[in-house]
């Protein structure tokens, strides 16, 4: 978001433009979901045959589910370990 030209925050302080917005749009869902196929890919998750909107990570003999439900993630594991390693080096992925 940025402030549109000329306004400052003196006049409007709550007012901002938004330089892109896919909220409400009909596509909104599918863009989103190639994003986070990208993402997930990049670091070695795949998604299951069975449901392609959960995605499987295996590092050093370990396994983590990644479940994608709408704009909702979720990450399941039996060991802490790969919790570790997700969060060290792709919690903050921003493309």
């Amino acid at each position: 978001m940025k402030r549109p030209k000329g306004l400052t925050d003196a006049d409007m302080p709550e007012v901002v433009q938004l330089c892109s917005a896919l909220n409400g749009l009909p596509q909104a869902s599918a863009r989103f979901r190639e994003h986070i196929d990208k993402i997930l890919r990049s670091f070695g998750c795949v998604p299951t045959s069975q449901h392609p909107c959960v995605y499987v990570l295996h590092h050093n003999n370990q396994t983590a589910f990644i479940p994608v439900f709408v704009d909702d993630i979720g990450l399941m594991s039996k060991n802490k370990e790969i919790f570790s390693y997700i969060k060290q080096n792709y919690l903050y992925i921003s493309h």
